[in-house]
């Protein structure tokens, strides 16, 4: 039994080695078995078992350490090109960076200008009943090699020069049996950029990428970076001009040429914005300003960078100033005459000036729906001739809360003119009867309330009078606001109380009676210069017995002013001071 137990138990061991390839667990499983057991004949077939299963392990092992082996290789390698990339190693270039993927075409490959190269795949395809297809890459070496057929040399032939030769040098061979021959799939190449990007370094782009691809790819312009200073070096030493502002404006494709193998990009840093980098575009364009200056700019381009003419343009009209040792030399130039043509040269400092139209106007007039409406939002109008009520039509009408008593219309003005005539009204304030602190309080809290109303009855509007709705629904105009609020159920209590904040109002409660259910007034209260906040006229009132609460009125119970030492004493000093100039002036006349 116990023997069984321990072939059992090797067997067990053997199993777990099969299933991780262990070679020596299986071993330990051999040996175990050995020496647990007297050897017969029958033991002897376990003995083969495990000297198949040892053999068998030998591959799976070998393929799983090499897996690993080139898992931990290329990660090794992913990550010195991407400390290279960053710049983290100690050396004075970047090197490359891991390749990209090829980015999507912008338009269809042409025939004409596609320059076959090393890498490129071509499909074949005769007809006529034969019904072969032939799928080949063209050789590092810029052949074309295909079984039974001539090689031929395809490097640097148009994709539309090589269907030619390809048909004329088979057709020895085939006759005249219709082809059909398509590029496949495009070459991957190298190329580098350096300069005003985030990751210069080394990518891998297709000949269908673009210059601005590769400065995509390289992580964008640096913020010192020009926008339009940046060259193209091809390997054969071509230079070209990538323009990226001119790209992006109007898709100029001159602006961004094709890449090729081995190109090199350079971004140049932005030039200093004087006169001596810039010309100047204003007038009646889309986006007037200051821009860089390249060789080779012509009055067409400036128009084309400032978005073109504007709706203010008056025609095409433009005036160009140059500036010869200092004087001005303008000329008029009609962009319409100009027809295929980019127009007059531009230089440093030129001042293009697009001809605007006279007393050109395009104001809207607008007025803001706030509050208890359907819609809440700005509506167009017509100045002097839309009506209130068409407004707030248009706005969906009053919802079940809108509070009509509370409604009011004002005219949007500026904040300075506002300050203005609120400073003015405190200094008419008597600040014997109530404290600096309060008279901030009451600055701030009026200066939000205080508008250029316009006098309209909501209630009268939406009555049953019909002259009443005549009389108040205005005719509006340009800037103004129409705030509905919500129907309110409160009274505030501020100040000079046990428990300030909201109560539910009362129909039949005088001020008095709020102050009280707030817990009375504190010793410091002012009691005799209560104030009335009113919720539908947003008007200040001394509070009087007499006074109707309404729903959502404002109750504020100020302190009461205590003149400290130095208010007293520059008080009776100026009652001196006048006295004695007084008291003088009739001595001397006397």
């Amino acid at each position: 039994m116990r023997r069984k137990k321990n072939i059992l138990r090797s067997m067990r061991i053997m199993a777990n080695s099969l299933d991780t390839g262990f070679i020596p667990a299986t071993v330990v499983g051999l040996a175990f078995l050995m020496f647990s057991a007297q050897f017969t004949r029958r033991h002897w077939f376990y003995v083969v078992l495990c000297t198949a299963i040892i053999f068998s392990s030998i591959p799976t092992l070998a393929q799983q350490s090499g897996s690993v082996l080139d898992s931990q290789q290329q990660a090794e390698q992913f990550e010195k090109a991407r400390r290279n990339a960053l710049g983290l190693n100690d050396q004075s270039a970047r090197l490359s960076t891991p390749p990209q993927a090829a980015m999507a075409l912008d338009a269809p490959i042409e025939a004409d200008t596609y320059i076959l190269g090393p890498g490129d795949v071509l499909g074949i395809n005769l007809r006529g009943g034969i019904g072969l297809f032939f799928k080949v890459e063209i050789t590092p070496e810029g052949t074309l090699i295909v079984p039974q057929f001539p090689m031929l040399k395809l490097d640097g032939l148009s994709l539309s020069a090589a269907r030619a030769v390809i048909a004329d040098s088979w057709s020895a061979e085939l006759g005249d049996i219709p082809m059909d021959i398509s590029l496949l799939s495009m070459r991957q190449m190298r190329v580098s950029i350096g300069g005003e990007v985030a990751l210069p370094g080394q990518y891998v782009v297709t000949p269908a990428d673009r210059a601005l691809t590769v400065i995509t790819l390289a992580g964008g312009l640096t913020d010192e970076a020009s926008d339009r200073h940046a060259v193209l070096v091809h390997a054969d030493g071509r230079r070209e001009s990538v323009d990226r502002l001119r790209y992006l404006r109007f898709g100029n494709p001159d602006a961004n040429p094709h890449l090729t193998a081995g190109a090199h990009i350079i971004v140049s840093p932005e030039l200093d914005l004087n006169e001596q980098s810039v010309f100047e575009v204003s007038g009646g364009v889309v986006m007037p300003g200051t821009y860089e200056w390249v060789e080779g700019d012509h009055l067409r381009e400036a128009i084309e960078l400032a978005g073109g003419l504007g709706a203010s343009a008056l025609g095409d009209e433009v005036q160009l100033t140059h500036f010869v040792d200092g004087q001005p030399n303008t000329q008029l130039v009609s962009l319409g005459s100009l027809g295929g043509s980019r127009g007059p040269a531009l230089f440093p400092g030129d001042l293009v000036y697009v001809t605007l139209k006279a007393n050109r106007s395009f104001a809207r007039a607008t007025v803001i729906v706030r509050g208890e409406v359907e819609r809440p939002g700005e509506y167009p109008i017509l100045a002097d001739e839309t009506r209130l009520l068409d407004v707030i039509e248009l706005a969906g009408g009053l919802t079940d809360q809108a509070s009509l008593s509370g409604s009011r219309i004002w005219h949007v003005q500026s904040d300075q003119n506002l300050m203005a005539r609120e400073v003015e009204r405190l200094d008419s304030l008597h600040y014997q009867l109530i404290s600096r602190a309060e008279v901030n309080l009451i600055r701030d809290f009026r200066r939000t309330l205080r508008r250029d109303f316009i006098p309209v009855d909501f209630v009268e509007l939406f009555g049953d009078d019909e002259e009443e709705v005549e009389l108040n629904n205005i005719a509006l105009f340009d800037s103004l606001v129409i705030n509905i609020p919500k129907k309110v159920y409160h009274v505030l209590v501020i100040g000079a109380v046990e428990q300030p904040g909201y109560y539910d109002f009362q129909e039949d409660w005088k001020y008095k009676d709020y102050i009280k259910f707030a817990g009375g007034y504190l010793k410091e209260a002012d009691k005799r210069n209560v104030r009335i906040m009113t919720y539908e006229r947003s008007q200040f009132l001394l509070a009087r017995n007499g006074l109707k609460i309404q729903s959502g009125d404002a109750i504020y119970i100020p302190e009461k002013w205590l003149p400290t030492f130095w208010s007293t004493f520059r008080m009776y000093l100026g009652i001196f001071l006048q006295t004695a100039t007084i008291a003088i002036l009739i001595i001397t006349n006397t």
